[in-house]
């Protein structure tokens, strides 16, 4: 089985619950021989917001229009995104709870 991780948490062990429960789940994962874990961190990876500029890259690659500097990072980043996403059986989102 192919586990997609999204980690959206930034803060270190020691001063939060959700990154200790997060270490917790993947110290489990690795007993698992079963399980091949991808671990996306947004706050590590190239996450742009998805908006009006990943659309205008869009609408230029179906016109066959040379996309800027900026527009390929996007797409680069977005597609990178997409395509780890599509890989995986099983995804686990985890992220804090502000309470």
């Amino acid at each position: 089985m192919n586990l997609l991780v999204v980690k959206a948490n930034d803060r270190p062990s020691s001063q939060a619950t959700t990154p200790k429960m997060y270490d917790a789940f993947m110290e489990e994962l690795k007993q698992n021989d079963n399980v091949d874990v991808t671990v996306y961190d947004v706050y590590e990876e190239d996450t742009p917001y998805l908006g009006q500029d990943i659309f205008n890259a869009y609408m230029k690659l179906e016109g066959h229009e040379p996309l800027t500097e900026s527009e390929e990072r996007l797409f680069n980043a977005q597609s990178k995104a997409r395509d780890l996403f599509e890989k995986a059986d099983t995804i686990a989102f985890v992220f804090p709870l502000w309470n």
